[in-house]
């Protein structure tokens, strides 16, 4: 695959909005259906706020992926962010190729937003961006 295509794999918050809300749509199990509707209200936070600007995200099947840098996806760390069929939701910090080495938590759909916020505070990637103010966990 050439670099080109590659980065075209990054889009734009609203396209992979509307990209899980389909993969929600086509899903017949209504658990990970519920996990598929946090995600998709995660990326659209993220799409309706200034992180727009500060990360980059893509997808992956229904897996949502979002890392700070637009590089080639894969080639940085990034936060994977998936639907289990328990209804739950994982996010994975891959940095690694060592799974059990990976940062990973599991929440439910409503707490999907939180999560994020805690993950963005941690590691400081949103640091000197204007959303930093309004993502401070107390």
């Amino acid at each position: 695959m050439l670099l080109s295509q590659t980065l075209r794999m990054i889009r734009p918050w609203p396209l992979l909005v509307d990209h899980i809300r389909n993969a929600r749509g086509r899903s017949e199990d209504e658990k990970f259906s519920s996990a598929l509707q946090g995600i998709e209200q995660l990326a659209d936070f993220i799409a309706q706020s200034s992180l727009r600007d500060a990360l980059f995200g893509w997808t992956s099947m229904a897996d949502l992926c979002v890392q700070q840098t637009e590089h080639k996806p894969y080639s940085v760390a990034y936060l994977r962010i998936s639907a289990q069929s328990s209804g739950l939701i994982e996010f994975r910090y891959i940095d690694t190729a060592v799974d059990r080495r990976q940062w990973t938590r599991t929440e439910p759909p409503e707490r999907a937003v939180d999560r994020l916020r805690t993950f963005l505070n941690q590691l400081h990637w949103v640091s000197g961006h204007p959303a930093n103010r309004t993502l401070d966990v107390q």
